[in-house]
């Protein structure tokens, strides 16, 4: 139930932390983010995988502890299930290394390949 799966995303085991990680539950999810034993890899993985819901992707884009690492920032917004206004919120905070490989995935959305286009055009060359 539910219930059952919050109360694993709240517990000390890393194993069965790592598969309530895969649970299709935003609730869920957003519990198991909170968790502390959850480590920046395990967030990662999260993040880029496919197929997954928008809404998983958007409770890890919300999670403050996670949002501010650079490598979470980049596999959300590589992600293409990810909603195209949180992915073009990434855009300036990716380094010009991230915006280019997005500005170059066919599978990703023409106008989040645009701002990264953008984004490059902007960057000061020193």
């Amino acid at each position: 139930s539910l219930g059952e799966r919050k109360s694993l995303a709240r517990g000390r085991d890393r194993a069965l932390l790592q598969r309530v990680m895969r649970d299709p539950s935003p609730d869920v999810v957003r519990m198991v983010l909170a968790n502390p034993r959850i480590v920046e890899a395990d967030v990662i993985r999260l993040a880029a995988r496919r197929p997954i819901l928008p809404s998983v992707l958007s409770e890890v884009f919300v999670a403050t502890r996670w949002i501010t690492r650079g490598t979470v920032r980049a596999a959300l917004a590589k992600n293409p299930y990810l909603p195209r206004a949180l992915a073009l919120r990434l855009v300036p905070s990716l380094s010009a290394v991230e915006q280019r490989a997005i500005e170059q995935s066919p599978e990703l959305a023409g106008d989040l390949r645009d701002a990264c286009t953008h984004a490059l055009s902007q960057r000061v060359v020193h």
